[in-house]
């Protein structure tokens, strides 16, 4: 290899190169509508759109309906996808749809549900609480 500058000419020249390690595939785990990345910095979040913009954080708060990943870029190496969330619902979408929810025994003694019902679609959801004393 032949190397040149103003100053002077080589026949030999030495090239160093910093090769980084790949970036590891984020792990995503959804409680509720807050999606969280196993990463704790250099997120991007997505959906079935693409890019959110703006949505950089290690945690992100779904407001939609979708399909929900992560990529990690560190150093300008991308990770692959991370697994993909789908968000079948959201607490405003019942409120939105003007769905009712049903909530019973009244009066309760050691357990309360709730119930969602939604005849197109075939969507029931139920969810019960026990209380102790």
């Amino acid at each position: 290899m032949k190397g040149t500058n103003l100053c002077m000419e080589r026949s030999v020249s030495i090239l160093s190169n910093k090769v980084n390690e790949k970036t590891a595939i984020p792990v995503i785990t959804l409680k509720s509508k807050l999606l969280h990345s196993n990463a704790a910095i250099d997120n991007q979040w997505y959906n079935q759109i693409g890019k959110i913009i703006g949505a950089l954080d290690q945690n992100f708060i779904v407001n939609s309906v979708g399909e929900y990943y992560d990529i990690v870029s560190l150093q300008g190496c991308k990770s692959a996808p991370s697994e993909t969330e789908r968000i079948l619902q959201t607490d405003t979408d019942v409120a939105k749809n003007n769905l009712p929810i049903y909530v019973y025994p009244n009066p309760f003694s050691s357990e309360i549900l709730f119930e969602l019902e939604r005849s197109k679609g075939i969507l029931k959801f139920f969810w019960s609480c026990h209380f102790k004393e």
